[in-house]
């Protein structure tokens, strides 16, 4: 049951951690401040373009994550119920 227990946990901090790099990447696109101003016709939209990348990777992580630690969890419950039965 321990091990089952870390790797919900883990899959938590994983999504966490996930969520906070896709609200930091947000927070950089939307931002008027960039690394390569986008003032620079077509620099500046591609140093945009490489930070939605991780952006939206990490959202699509995050949202993998929490729904392995969910099926960890509700297969948790689903045994426990039978050997109660």
């Amino acid at each position: 049951m321990a091990g089952s227990t870390r790797a919900v946990v883990k899959l938590v901090l994983v999504a966490v951690v996930c969520f906070i790099v896709f609200v930091v990447g947000l927070i950089y696109i939307i931002s008027p401040v960039d690394v390569i101003p986008d003032a620079v016709p077509v620099a500046g939209w591609i140093d945009d373009l490489i930070a939605c990348l991780p952006t939206v990777l990490s959202l699509f992580t995050g949202l993998a994550s929490i729904i392995a630690a969910v099926m960890k969890i509700i297969g948790k419950f689903r045994k426990k119920n039978a050997e109660s039965i």
